[in-house]
């Protein structure tokens, strides 16, 4: 797993194919980016899967409940599949674009 800090989020890419085990890695090391806006970065795995996404579902509502972001980057062909509380783009400047629309909302009390 590759982590790249910025100064508003940090980026997760994994380094394995298998979200199961890419899943369980993550879990393991979740509470080291507690208070950061994260982007779970898969554009480079073309078979991901709706059913893979809704794994990451508790992991959006602990994070989001902390009250920071939770984007998922990747290519999906039917979007409409995706649950509406998982955010997910297809790029990493649109994942940057709803991190700055929820720190905006969070500062306005929403």
């Amino acid at each position: 797993m590759k982590t790249d800090k910025q100064v508003k989020y940090t980026i997760i890419t994994p380094e394995i194919l298998s979200v199961n085990n890419f899943l369980v890695n993550l879990n393991n090391i979740f509470s080291e980016f507690k208070g950061e806006n994260l982007i779970l970065d898969f554009s480079g795995n073309s078979t991901i899967k709706t059913e893979d996404l809704n794994l990451f579902l508790n992991l959006n509502t602990k994070h989001k409940n902390n009250g920071t972001s939770f984007v998922v980057v990747c290519k999906i062909n039917d979007i409409d599949s995706v649950p509406d509380e998982l955010s997910v783009t297809p790029t990493i400047n649109e994942a940057e674009d709803i991190i700055e629309m929820e720190i905006i909302e969070r500062e306005l009390g929403f």
